[in-house]
């Protein structure tokens, strides 16, 4: 087999491994935010607060750093158990590293109607530091606060 070829079969498969990644992040994501959605509801926005801005069980996986995010819709963030540098920041203007700005993105594309709203981006691994796919879920839990689960490849 030639040098070119190769590394084209390389190519293909590092990035279809990358892909079934993705589409594993975008599940599980959908997953968090779903059972986040149902915690908000049932116990209010302080409990959630409180709940989703600790790194337990049900709102924390090591697998892609599975994590809870919260903001009000204007941009205003309440929650990050990943990130907690984040709470009380602004995220409307908040970017990417290839400049996409998710967080004006997040609070216009989330339907009203509850359905999941699912964006990628490139962000900072929290482990290791390095530049990766991020998918991230994201639903109205009602007219003012948007609940997102993040997870970092």
């Amino acid at each position: 087999m030639n040098k070119p070829l190769i590394t084209a079969c390389l190519m293909c498969t590092a990035t279809a491994v990358a892909a079934a990644d993705l589409q594993e992040m975008g599940d599980m994501s959908k997953e968090m935010v779903a059972r986040a959605v149902t915690h908000y509801q049932k116990v209010g926005r302080e409990q959630a607060e409180k709940d989703f801005n600790h790194k337990s069980e049900d709102w924390y996986a090591e697998k892609y750093f599975l994590h809870m995010f919260a903001m009000n819709v204007d941009g205003t963030v309440w929650a990050d158990n990943v990130w907690p540098e984040f709470v009380g920041t602004d995220f409307t203007a908040a970017a990417d590293f290839d400049g996409f700005e998710f967080g004006h993105d997040i609070i216009a594309n989330t339907p009203q109607s509850g359905e999941v709203y699912q964006v990628q981006l490139k962000f900072m691994n929290p482990e290791s530091g390095d530049l990766t796919p991020s998918v991230g879920s994201c639903v109205r839990a009602d007219a003012q606060n948007i609940l997102c689960s993040w997870a970092n490849g």
